[in-house]
């Protein structure tokens, strides 16, 4: 089997989180932004937004099935609004990234799902009034022998 391709992973793991109306609810999109953004935000976009990019490369098993994982951190990132703090803004997010891939196939060729890996914490920048909550996901592919 070969290996995870990187570009289709990263375009069809945009297109869950971008097909999810909740959670693009959440997000300060236009025509311009969608909210989404691979490695980090474009100037000038608006808060709220998630950012998400790969983290590790993959790891392949070899018992009955061929698996290879690759890891991704997803960033929530959100300013205090009249309705909520920006941490609760933050974790409305991920509440809705959770639903969007939590044990959920991703359109790939193959078997492909997200399964959540890891919380990775919660932080707030005075300086700059962000809260931002990080989660990894793993993505992975299986091939029966």
């Amino acid at each position: 089997m070969a290996n995870i391709d990187k570009n289709t992973v990263n375009n069809a793991l945009y297109t869950k989180l971008i097909g999810s109306v909740a959670l693009v609810a959440l997000l300060d999109t236009d025509a311009s932004y969608s909210g989404v953004y691979r490695l980090e935000a474009p100037e000038g976009s608006k808060f709220p937004y998630l950012t998400y990019f790969r983290v590790t490369a993959p790891d392949v098993s070899t018992f009955d099935s061929e698996v290879q994982e690759v890891l991704y951190q997803i960033t929530a990132h959100a300013k205090t609004t009249a309705t909520k703090t920006a941490a609760e803004a933050a974790g409305d997010i991920m509440t809705e990234v959770a639903n969007a891939l939590n044990l959920q196939d991703l359109a790939y060729t193959g078997f492909v799902f997200c399964v959540y890996d890891q919380d990775l914490g919660e932080s707030y920048d005075e300086e700059t009034e962000v809260a931002t909550d990080i989660v990894q996901y793993a993505i992975r592919t299986t091939v029966t022998r």
